[in-house]
């Protein structure tokens, strides 16, 4: 209903991951990151996936990138 809702595809990313549907994980997460670039929780969890993955490199930019959006976030430290 609301194809830019970011929380709605951060979650949706959050359930794909769950049954190990990893790119389908991230393909939400990077939906969730086009509606609004500076959700921090969507970075950590874009992070996560890509980690699971095996792209460490790529993992620790999304972890950066949620800590310039929200520095105190614990997970992405």
């Amino acid at each position: 209903m609301r194809p830019g809702f970011a929380n709605a595809h951060n979650n949706l990313g959050i359930a794909l991951a769950s049954p190990s549907d990893l790119a389908g994980a991230v393909e939400q997460y990077r939906s969730a990151l086009t509606s609004d670039p500076q959700y921090a929780f969507a970075h950590n969890h874009l992070g996560n996936a890509l980690a699971s993955q095996g792209d460490l490199s790529e993992a620790i930019a999304e972890y950066r990138r949620a800590l310039q959006s929200h520095p105190n976030h614990a997970d992405a430290h």
